[in-house]
């Protein structure tokens, strides 16, 4: 069924190596061909695209469409405040997890098509780091140094910058020592990263937290605890090989509303894609929700 035509496209052009703007041309060509009424903003720095969020959703637009990267769309969702508005999801990004989690198609024609015809509108839980939000994954220690280095050394490769970067990294990574509160309960880990899931992918294609159920509302927490490099490198690769890693009897598994993480203020962390600082971080799960497009 046809939706009404409402839409509002927040597009980030630098997504993707430059990827987003030329998504962006395409899908502009089609709704123009099709006639459908929308309005656009292109993004200019960084947090420009909850500030475009907010003003549409205040102008009245209930389709909010994210055309870039699992950033953007984090971006875009954090101008979202419990209200009727719905987030829709071109890809247009190197890691396109959200979508995958959500069975989005990473084709951007697709994706369009079901934003306008048929895709299933669902709630989605919107987890809390700190006091920002974030939608699909976030990662401390290797994770979250990968990406750095990924995105530093190796953007032009692609997806297959962070699979570059997991070698790189690996090379001169130290395990941390973590002090982990999981709802009440405190413990003490050393671990190569600890993953905070909402979805189950991660990283570019990465089904990090297999057991995940972004509906849910708790958190899923995966821990690579300390081993040898080149066990952890053996079993490491099955992230890609259906979540065959979680069998591995040094990666635990746990689901919790809220999460306190310390450890070294340089072990760097991540949400979506995105850099976050340091630690300490505070996760937490409420009854936040988005709405969203689905396949």
């Amino acid at each position: 069924m046809e939706r009404d035509e409402n839409y509002f496209f927040i597009i980030n052009p630098i997504a993707g190596v430059g990827k987003g703007l030329k998504v962006w041309k395409k899908i502009k060509a089609i709704l123009d061909k099709l006639k459908i009424k929308f309005n656009y903003l292109i993004t200019e720095y960084p947090g420009h695209a909850t500030e475009i969020a907010k003003n549409a959703i205040k102008k009245g637009f209930k389709y909010i469409i994210s055309v870039g990267g699992d950033g953007t769309t984090r971006e875009i969702a954090s101008g979202f405040d419990n209200n009727d508005a719905v987030l829709g999801i071109i890809p247009a990004g190197r890691g396109r997890d959200l979508p995958r989690s959500l069975n989005i198609p990473k084709n951007p024609i697709k994706a369009l098509e079901l934003i306008l015809k048929n895709g299933k509108i669902v709630e989605i839980d919107h987890p809390k780091i700190d006091d920002k939000r974030f939608l699909n994954f976030s990662g401390i220690g290797l994770d979250a140094e990968v990406t750095y280095i990924a995105n530093k050394k190796f953007k032009g490769f692609g997806l297959l910058s962070y699979l570059i970067g997991l070698f790189y990294v690996l090379y001169y990574w130290k395990i941390p020592q973590f002090k982990l509160k999981i709802d009440d309960k405190i413990r003490e880990v050393k671990a190569y990263l600890i993953t905070i899931a909402n979805g189950k992918f991660g990283g570019g294609g990465m089904q990090i937290s297999p057991l995940s159920d972004i509906k849910d509302g708790f958190l899923d927490i995966i821990i690579f605890h300390k081993m040898p490099k080149l066990k952890f490198l053996y079993h490491f690769p099955k992230v890609y090989l259906g979540g065959g890693h979680i069998k591995v009897k040094e990666v635990e598994c746990l689901k919790a509303k809220k999460v306190e993480i310390y450890g070294d203020d340089n072990v760097k962390t991540q949400a979506d894609g995105d850099l976050f600082g340091g630690l300490p971080k505070l996760y937490e799960i409420d009854d936040k929700k988005i709405k969203i497009i689905t396949g």
